[in-house]
């Protein structure tokens, strides 16, 4: 009986790229928005514009990561595949799409104080 290599699944190693690529968007945008926000532009930013950075962001990241999620969960069903990109592609997937959250959050708070 002979046994063949197995080899690195390429769907779980596009799952990891995802999963790294969003998280590398995700923050470049949170430091674009803070940078906005502290008015290092001068007053010609409102919070309007950067109000509507962050809506886009949350509107990108959270389907982005599902989809690399769900790659991830494909290949770990491939017999002849190793599972450790699909694993960490799932479990960074599920982490930064969590940390995606964060705008949601921020803008329900954020919402909350603006009521009155």
């Amino acid at each position: 009986m002979s046994q063949t290599a197995k080899t690195h699944s390429i769907i779980g190693c596009i799952s990891c790229v995802i999963a790294l690529g969003m998280l590398f968007i995700f923050l470049l945008s949170m430091l674009s928005y803070n940078y906005q926000l502290n008015k290092l532009f001068g007053d010609s930013v409102s919070d309007d514009l950067a109000f509507l950075q962050i809506t886009i962001l949350m509107l990108v990241t959270i389907p982005v990561h599902l989809i690399g999620l769900i790659l991830g969960l494909i290949s770990v069903f491939f017999p002849n595949r190793k599972k450790l990109f699909p694993i960490l592609g799932i479990i960074s997937n599920l982490i930064f799409g969590l940390l995606g959250l964060i705008p949601y959050f921020y803008i329900a708070f954020y919402s909350l104080g603006r009521v009155q």
